[in-house]
């Protein structure tokens, strides 16, 4: 049950999380029920209403019957990690889908699986526990440390798309909670940078996903209840929340909004806001029952200057990254080595002779 967030917008708007009602005037998605599976996953974990639950399970059960979702039963292909997901959370609903789960296990069998470097076998892994296969992996834990080592977190050249993957990382390996894993200091920290900039920047797409993931990394040593700054992020997403529940995402254009009506309005609405009102009511409900990791300031509290210089980073600012970096206020700092080399090697191209380009 959610804790009494508003969500009437979800309810006026069921029709575009199925393909029909996205594609009239939304571009097709890689996965075409991908909306609807993210809804389920909202349900499944209790950030809804007895009523969006029901409603959510009504539209699933329409889905699995449709001619294009048995398409894709048929033949897969890269899909087979949402369909498996999907199937797992209908099975949890009550939804007779016995027989498309067994089809799945047969494609794992077969052999059908992303790399196992990436965050895709970590899906994998967690969809196919949920849904009760056997997904032919390693362990989760296994899975995880192997793509954890193969990561760079450096959030001067992170992009969102990278962003994205660590937060997903977390919530396959803990199963969004339901299991523990392992400190990491790096992780926390960079987390928490991250979410300084995303939601100084009014991203609330990623800024929701970042503070929800790392409600679900163990407190280092010294935690303590949420501290100002934790607290102003948990306002700052209830601020963005419209009376309806909806959430207006990053890629939202409000002129442009301007120019549409009836129909085509409501589509792009839920197009660029449908998302972000998900992962911010996920984790809205989830810091209602989690302390915001807040950490040691000897590990995880980033200084203003690691702040700054992620901001300067992010939006390719690097004049004022130099003056960050020639200021030289903190040159202990753990982005500060990393940041003079970048505005170094800048500083470098910039003056290299065009005579020595070949």
């Amino acid at each position: 049950m959610s804790e009494n967030q508003p969500e009437s917008w979800l309810l006026e708007n069921l029709e575009f999380f199925l393909p029909e009602g996205w594609e009239r005037h939304l571009p097709p998605r890689p996965f075409p029920y991908a909306p609807l599976l993210e809804l389920m996953i909202v349900c499944h974990h209790g950030a809804a209403s007895d009523r969006l639950v029901a409603a959510a399970a009504a539209l699933a059960r329409r889905a699995i019957a449709e001619p294009r979702f048995r398409q894709i039963v048929a033949a897969p292909g890269r899909n087979l990690p949402f369909l498996i997901w999907f199937l797992g959370l209908a099975a949890a609903a009550g939804i007779d889908c016995e027989q498309d789960l067994l089809a799945c296990q047969h494609y794992l069998h077969a052999g059908l699986r992303p790399s196992l470097d990436g965050v895709g076998a970590l899906e994998l892994a967690y969809a196919a526990k949920l849904a009760g296969l056997d997904p032919r992996l390693p362990s989760a834990a296994a899975l995880y440390e192997r793509w954890r080592a193969g990561q760079l977190l450096n959030p001067l050249h992170m992009s969102n798309a990278d962003c994205y993957a660590v937060t997903h990382a977390i919530f396959y390996r803990t199963r969004f909670g339901q299991e523990s894993m392992p400190g990491d200091d790096e992780l926390q920290w960079v987390m928490r940078l991250l979410v300084h900039e995303r939601m100084h920047c009014g991203d609330h797409d990623l800024g929701s996903e970042l503070i929800h993931a790392m409600n679900l990394l163990p407190a280092p040593p010294g935690s303590t209840p949420p501290r100002d700054e934790g607290r102003g992020w948990v306002e700052q997403l209830q601020l963005a929340q419209r009376e309806d529940g909806y959430v207006a995402g990053p890629t939202r254009d409000e002129a442009f909004t301007q120019t549409l009506t009836g129909l085509r309005a409501r589509a792009y609405t839920f197009g660029t806001g449908y998302h972000t009102t998900l992962v911010t009511r996920h984790a809205l409900w989830r810091t209602s029952r989690a302390y915001l990791a807040t950490g040691d300031d000897d590990v995880c509290i980033s200084s203003d200057w690691d702040r700054l210089a992620v901001r300067a980073a992010r939006r390719n600012d690097l004049d004022a990254l130099a003056g960050l970096v020639d200021a030289g206020s903190t040159p202990d700092s753990k982005l500060w080595h990393a940041a003079h080399h970048l505005v170094t090697a800048s500083r470098t191209a910039q003056h290299a002779s065009p005579d020595a380009v070949p």
